[in-house]
């Protein structure tokens, strides 16, 4: 934190205010009143891109709150946790050794499949923690973070790319921080919940659950935006006569 307050002296300033870039004719209460609204034609406009990047921080966060939660109990009831002791690590070991090959895949591959598949692979995954206390959950916890990774960074690459003006960058950071800080809320508390109910494997189940429903929309959201491409129309007569000469 120390070293982020330090760089934060060295970045560019900005060379005029919000205000007087945009050309507000209106008192500074006309932004906060139509924060919301506007909020939501600007997701509307980037879409699906930007509705599915917050299903899918929302949806991470919680499942992410639940194993934060169950793992150190199951630890702490088993006489020798083993490898599980590593377990916590392997999410951010994942994300440090892939995260650079899985930029670079989203910038030259299909967004829209690797999307699909690391939703895929992160739902998958996440079901398979819940049964296997033992060196399988570095496994599928390895799986199910670059499931995560690959989907995550294919749709911030895929909206990076639909936003062309990038007016609004810090108004949909502040959202998906808004939605991932809400699903680290409602994940251990959901865990809290299920935990002495259903036991540390469904309740981890119930979380990868989330991941699934989350794929599931995607389904929904693409057939919803890959409409029938609109056809060229074409001219009662050519623009010029190619018959004469």
């Amino acid at each position: 934190m120390a070293i982020a307050l330090i760089a934060l002296f060295f970045s560019p300033k900005d060379r005029v205010s919000v205000h007087a870039e945009q050309k507000i004719p209106t008192h500074h209460y006309y932004i906060r009143r139509h924060f919301l609204s506007d909020t939501i034609k600007i997701l509307r406009k980037l879409n699906p891109a930007s509705s599915m990047l917050l299903l899918l921080t929302f949806a991470s966060s919680v499942f992410y709150g639940v194993i934060w939660f169950v793992v150190p109990l199951v630890i702490a009831k088993q006489a020798e946790s083993g490898l599980l002791s590593l377990g916590l690590g392997i999410f951010d070991f994942a994300i440090v050794t892939l995260g650079f090959a899985l930029g670079s895949l989203a910038d030259k591959g299909d967004k829209r499949t690797l999307v699909f598949f690391g939703l895929l692979i992160f739902a998958v995954s996440g079901l398979f923690l819940g049964f296997n206390f033992n060196w399988l959950f570095l496994v599928f916890g390895f799986l199910a973070t670059t499931g995560d990774e690959m989907a995550s960074i294919s749709l911030w690459s895929w909206l990076h790319k639909l936003d062309h003006e990038h007016a609004h960058d810090g108004r949909l950071g502040g959202v998906m921080s808004l939605f991932e800080d809400t699903g680290w809320a409602i994940g251990p508390i959901l865990a809290g919940i299920l935990y002495g109910r259903v036991g540390p494997k469904w309740t981890i189940v119930v979380g990868a659950s989330i991941i699934f429903v989350t794929w599931i929309v995607y389904q929904f959201m693409i057939r919803k935006h890959n409409g029938v491409p609109e056809l060229v129309p074409i001219p009662v007569k050519p623009h010029r006569e190619r018959h004469r000469g």
